[in-house]
């Protein structure tokens, strides 16, 4: 091959290889990827026997690294009540959760602002602002990418001055039947099964099969955030608003004493400024 001919490969290749004295694109800084659906939970020390979980779809920066291809950048976000809500919980001495509300120690009832980072050597800057006070979170990381452990203190505001111990979880999708008795929209009370699902990105469906005096179902659709979602649907011709809280109950009685179970928290939320409690599904437990 002539000289000339060599030189003239080399030009058309150098968009792809590095002829001669190319350079080629650096290597991508390793963030961990931890972009989802997460629990924040947050156990005051200031209020012991309270816990506030702040229910995130945590967001994740990413960086362009070559013409096809973006990594994590480590730089965290969420936002508004589309991304993140605030459930509040009784403990009871075995920190089991005895009752349930939606909003957080400090009153407030979701939303706010989250950012922060996630380092190459896995630890984590949080910050959080809400209803005029802003927390500040350090965690560690676990080296699986699903779960956090630290703590969070006061940086400014003086209407909530809490701090306490943080830990985080990513959570799975929600899904299941659960049944059980609830208070309809109308005020009366039917027994009702309901079947939950979860596609991405963090969108909720449910269908509650209503039995009794209504004989009807419920279609609710909205977005999860981390345990928690808030979604619509229409009863009677009327659009109607559900808050919905999944936990675990421990079995204190009975031959399934020890065990845990899947349950349901749900609220009317169709007037936010008057949330109803709806009740309780569970997802049963076969028999021994």
């Amino acid at each position: 091959m002539n000289k000339i001919l060599a030189g003239l490969l080399c030009l058309l290749a150098i968009a792809f290889l590095s002829c001669g004295s190319g350079k080629s694109d650096p290597p991508a800084t390793a963030f961990p990827l931890i972009s989802g659906s997460w629990e924040f939970i947050a156990s005051s020390t200031s209020n012991p026997g309270f816990q506030t979980g702040l229910e995130v779809n945590l967001q994740e920066g990413q960086v362009l690294v070559s013409s096809f291809q973006y990594k994590p950048n480590g730089q965290l976000s969420a936002s508004g009540l589309q991304q993140i809500q605030l459930i509040g919980a009784e403990l009871d001495p075995a920190n089991n959760i005895t009752s349930v509300a939606f909003s957080g120690a400090c009153g407030a009832v979701g939303g706010g602002v989250l950012s922060g980072t996630v380092d190459t050597n896995f630890d984590v800057a949080l910050t959080y602002s809400q209803a005029n006070n802003v927390f500040n979170v350090k965690a560690l990381l676990s080296s699986d990418l699903k779960s956090m452990t630290g703590t969070y203190t006061l940086e400014s505001g003086g209407s909530c001055n809490d701090s306490g111990l943080f830990t985080a979880t990513l959570v799975p999708k929600l899904a299941g039947v659960y049944t059980g008795q609830l208070v309809l929209p109308d005020g009366t009370t039917g027994n009702v099964s309901a079947t939950l699902s979860e596609s991405s990105p963090a969108k909720f469906s449910s269908n509650l099969i209503i039995a009794g005096t209504q004989n009807t179902s419920l279609s609710l659709n909205g977005v999860v955030m981390g345990n928690s979602f808030s979604a619509t649907g229409t009863f009677q011709s009327q659009t109607v608003t559900y808050y919905g809280y999944s936990y675990q109950i421990v079995i204190e009685d009975g031959i399934n004493q020890g065990l845990t179970q899947s349950s349901l928290y749900l609220v009317n939320a169709t007037d936010p400024n008057n949330l109803v409690p709806a009740g309780t599904l569970t997802i049963p437990i076969p028999p021994p």
